[in-house]
């Protein structure tokens, strides 16, 4: 580090190869894959240690390189290390070596030379001739030096040491330290061998970080043009022309009507007054448009995850998002109007947000024809809103609607739609659609309409209705009241003591926690109880009925149900059609009622009842009362001592049930 930090900083190092290897037989060195290197405050320097492997063979200079990459809270000035491999094998030679070069400043124009010199360590026994070219490290050949090549000469009463000399051109980029090298090859005669055969070259950059301008336009027609850095330009009066340039800019465009660009750079653009056409230019940009408080203006993105920001004035507001259509051809724009001016969105943005901030607003969401993967968000804000997109097509694109603080009505499109209540006693209607809702805090209505939905009510007294289509659907905290409506639907309580109806289909209800009431309706329905005292009603079609926990009612209603008591001194009711039940534990009463019925007892003192029809008493353990009452019906008190009463046949402790009755018994 060039200095003391005081916020840690991170990098990633890696190894690779040059004229040593990684991979051989045998390897040079071990290589390093991708690794974080992470300095702490007050920390400047860190060691890398690379492995290398000895080897018998007598063999030139080599070298490997560790490479930086991706600094967090640091710039790269340097990014490249250059690690030399000397060879330690065989008899004492005349060795051949190349020194590293650097060139500090490099310079703003024109060129520079740098400088490398070949040196022998002992004169040579006869004419030696040695080959020399360049490459590239994180220098380019042609933008920051000249690639230069040739071949050195050294005769036995000659000089022992020789230069190369490199063009380097100089620059105002603000950029790395950059490298590039310069390697000896082929040596020839005299008994001559490298000792260190590559060099490396820096380019020390000695241009100063861009600046954080601001530029000031004022009165008059003002062209702004900011270069690189973080600046802040600000148009003011007149119709004025403000570039961004590179670097995270804020670009104000004032009173006029102007023309913005943001350039490279995560920008933030707001035309402010007047019909300003604005562009975010390369980034990630936020273009903000303030409504009342700005022009008809005209924003596209360029390239880069761009999001458009509409914000209200913060009292109450209306407005109207539509689509732009000439003649009979929809355009794949987006419009938003309020106090009479509108914003036209370009295709190219990704990511619109219309924040409704504080008052009781209106939000109106209409058709809109835009690319895949663009989200829609509504955002209410503080107070009472009126956030709608009933009938809107908004085919590929998502729509999220926020009710945030206050008591809001939110009504979903024709499409898949996110609607969030916040807090506050909120109406939710999801429209057609796969919908998802969320009530937050406050007691709610939510309301599914067509498509299999899902919704939550979360924490308050909610009311939840799926409708129609196969929907999931949680009450959430508080005593909530959810009908699942048309559709194979899947209710859950959760806390508090709740009532719920799965309605027509083949629906799944879960009390949860509290002390819960469940009614099937229509269809083969799943009655779950959960851990207090519950009401549990299969209705019509053939339903499986478990009351959990604590101290249940358990009705079947019409159809061959199933009924289970769990845990707890449990009533249950086969009612009409030929149901199996079983009490569970604790001391239970159980009536088949209608029906060819099988009743066990358990655990537990029971009552049994047969009803009017052929029905199977088992009584289980325990002291158990048992009665067939009308019809052909077969008892057995099993353990205890019990009473039987009105009998048929009475079974004795070895017995043979029909194949509908053991089928009847495992079935619970």
């Amino acid at each position: 580090m060039s200095q003391p930090i005081v916020t840690p900083v991170t990098v990633d190092y890696s190894t690779a190869d040059g004229t040593a290897v990684s991979i051989g037989n045998p390897p040079d060195y071990q290589t390093i894959p991708t690794t974080t290197l992470t300095f702490a405050p007050g920390v400047t320097q860190q060691t890398v240690t690379v492995t290398v492997f000895n080897d018998p063979t007598p063999e030139l200079e080599e070298f490997f390189v560790v490479n930086l990459a991706n600094a967090t809270n640091a710039v790269l000035f340097d990014n490249q290390g250059v690690g030399t491999i000397i060879d330690d094998d065989g008899p004492p030679q005349t060795t051949a070596a190349i020194t590293d070069a650097n060139l500090d400043p490099e310079g703003d124009s024109g060129q520079s030379t740098m400088s490398f010199t070949v040196t022998l360590s002992a004169p040579p026994a006869g004419n030696v001739t040695i080959n020399y070219d360049t490459s590239d490290g994180s220098g380019q050949n042609g933008f920051d030096y000249l690639r230069s090549s040739g071949v050195l000469t050294f005769t036995p009463t000659g000089s022992l040491s020789q230069t190369i000399n490199v063009i380097v051109f100089g620059d105002r980029l603000t950029e790395l330290t950059e490298s590039f090298f310069v390697t000896l090859s082929n040596v020839s005669g005299g008994g001559v061998v490298f000792g260190r055969s590559t060099a490396r070259g820096l380019i020390n950059d000695d241009d100063p970080l861009p600046a954080n301008d601001t530029l000031l336009g004022n009165d008059g027609n003002d062209t702004l043009l900011a270069g690189d850095g973080a600046d802040v330009l600000s148009g003011g009066a007149g119709t004025d022309s403000l570039s961004g340039g590179r670097g995270n800019d804020s670009i104000l465009g004032g009173s006029g009507a102007d023309t913005i660009n943001g350039g490279d750079g995560h920008d933030t653009l707001n035309g402010q007054g007047g019909n300003d056409l604005v562009t975010g230019g390369t980034g990630d940009d936020q273009l903000v448009w303030n409504g009342a408080g700005n022009g008809n203006d005209t924003v596209s993105g360029g390239s880069g995850f761009d999001s458009v920001a509409v914000n209200g004035t913060g009292a109450s507001d209306s407005l109207v998002v539509g689509q732009v259509i000439v003649g009979e051809e929809v355009i794949p724009q987006l419009t938003v109007t309020t106090a009479g001016v509108t914003l036209v969105v370009q295709s190219d943005i990704v990511n619109v947000v219309i924040n409704g901030s504080g008052g009781d607003d209106s939000i109106t969401v209409g058709s809109v024809n835009l690319a895949a993967g663009v989200v829609l968000t509504v955002n209410g804000g503080d107070g009472n809103d009126t956030l709608s997109a009933v009938g809107a097509l908004l085919g590929a694109t998502r729509l999220r609607i926020n009710g945030d603080a206050g008591n809001d009505s939110l009504t979903g499109s024709v499409d898949r739609d996110t609607l969030d209540g916040g807090d506050g006693d909120d109406l939710l209607n999801g429209g057609l659609g796969n919908d998802s809702q969320i009530g937050g805090l406050g007691n709610d209505v939510l309301s599914g309409n067509e498509g299999n939905d899902s919704l939550n009510g979360g924490d308050g007294d909610d009311t939840l209705l799926g409708n129609a289509g196969n929907d999931a659907i949680t009450g959430g905290d508080g005593n909530d009241s959810v009908l699942g409506g048309e559709g194979a639907d899947t209710v859950a309580g959760d806390a508090g003591e709740d009532t719920l109806g799965g309605d027509a289909g083949n629906d799944s209800l879960s009390g949860g926690s509290g002390a819960d009431t469940l009614a099937g309706d229509d269809g083969a329905d799943t009655l779950d109880g959960g851990t207090l005292g519950d009401s549990l009603s299969g209705g019509a079609g053939d339903d499986l009925v478990r009351g959990g926990d604590g101290d249940d009612s358990l009705d079947g209603g019409d159809g061959s149900d199933s009924l289970i008591g769990g845990d707890g001194d449990d009533l249950l009711l086969g009612g009409a059609g030929n149901d199996g039940i079983n009490a569970g534990h604790g001391n239970d009463t159980l009536s088949g009622q209608a029906g060819k019925d099988t009743l066990l007892g358990s655990d537990g003192a029971d009552v049994l009842l047969g009803g009017a029809d052929t029905d199977t008493l088992l009584g289980g353990d325990g002291d158990d009362t048992l009665n067939g009452q009308g019809g052909q019906d077969l008892l057995a008190g099993n353990e205890g001592v019990d009473t039987l009463n009105d009998a048929t046949a009475i079974i004795d402790e070895a017995f043979t049930l029909s194949p509908s009755v053991l089928t009847a018994l495992e079935e619970m």
